[in-house]
Formats: C-alpha cells, sequence, structure tokens
C-alpha cells in the first residue's frame, strides 16, 4: 500500500483511505454460483444486459455479481461515508480492515491482481473461448490468468483512480 518503507507507528497513524475513491461504498458485490452450464452462462449474459451491472471472478474461481450504485449514505463530494462512527454505519462497513483493503487493490487499478470484470462487451469476448459438451456441461474454461488476458485490452467503466487527499485521520470511513 505504502510506496516507501515506514514505521510502525507512522504506519498506524495512516489514514489506508486516503486518496482512496472508495468503489466499496459504490457498489454491491454479491456472491454468485460459478456457472457450469450453456444455460447458466446465458444467464450471466442476461444479467449483464442490464445498466450498471458486471460479474467479477477472482483468482480461486469465485464469482460475484457487480452493481454499481453508491451507498446512500455515501457522500461523493467528500468521499467519506456520512455516518461513520455513528450507530447506522453498517457493521461490516465498522469491522472492514482498510488496512488490507480488497477493494482498493482490485479496482484503483488498471490491473488487478486478484479478480477480472466482466461488462457484456468483455463477456462477449470472454464467452468465445468456452466449450460446451453436447449436454450443455462447460467442457473447457480458460483458467484465470488466460481469461485475464482475453478481457485486459477491454476498457471498462467506472475505472478508479488513486487521489491526492486532504482526508484527515479522525475521517477515515472504516474502523
Amino acid at each position: 500500500m505504502l510506496a516507501t518503507p515506514t514505521t510502525f507507528t507512522q504506519f498506524s497513524e495512516s489514514n489506508p483511505c486516503a486518496g482512496c475513491p472508495a468503489p466499496c461504498c459504490q457498489m454491491q458485490l454479491i456472491p454468485y454460483r460459478t456457472p457450469k452450464t450453456f444455460m447458466e452462462v446465458d444467464h450471466v449474459r442476461y444479467l449483464l444486459l442490464f445498466p450498471g451491472t458486471e460479474m467479477a471472478v477472482t483468482t480461486n474461481g469465485d464469482w460475484f455479481y457487480l452493481r454499481w450504485a453508491q451507498c446512500q449514505e455515501f457522500d461523493s463530494e467528500g468521499c467519506l461515508c456520512k455516518v461513520h462512527h455513528t450507530p447506522q454505519q453498517p457493521r461490516i462497513c465498522f469491522t472492514y480492515n482498510a488496512y488490507d483493503c480488497w477493494y482498493k487493490r482490485n479496482f484503483v487499478t488498471d490491473a488487478p491482481p486478484n479478480l477480472y470484470r466482466l461488462n457484456l462487451e468483455r463477456f462477449n469476448v470472454w464467452v468465445q473461448a468456452i466449450l460446451f459438451d453436447e449436454a450443455g456441461q462447460i467442457a473447457q474454461a480458460p483458467p484465470f490468468e488466460d481469461a485475464q488476458a482475453i478481457v485486459k485490452e477491454i476498457a471498462i467503466r467506472p475505472s478508479f483512480q488513486a487521489q491526492a487527499s486532504t482526508i484527515a485521520l479522525e475521517d477515515i470511513r472504516v474502523a
């Protein structure tokens, strides 16, 4: 996360959310069963026909339905949670480990290490690498690195970039 080595005290006093555009507050990531048949792959295509939707596939093969929508409590101008450290803050946000942020690592980059994202355009290219048997079961699919390479050159939005930040330590969005 930090570009230069730092002491324990410096690291513990840093704000891991500083400069982050908060993709965690602008999407819903819902676990989705890994497709195994033609009909299940076709269902993924159907889901991607709706605006603001994607699928995310992780290095270990987990699938997620991704819906782009901002949390109602997200202040997009200040890039902060309006209910941070109040009883209204969801427990999932309160207990999230910002020092090992999966969202920042995978969504605030052009080369996510732990996932690839499929919108409809990427899906239409990716699906060409899938082979089915006569019963409609997936017989062959590219491994993670190959699938990631297949879709890499196709732009996907939103695309987040880290920003210089003036967010103070007390403004950290998470616990």
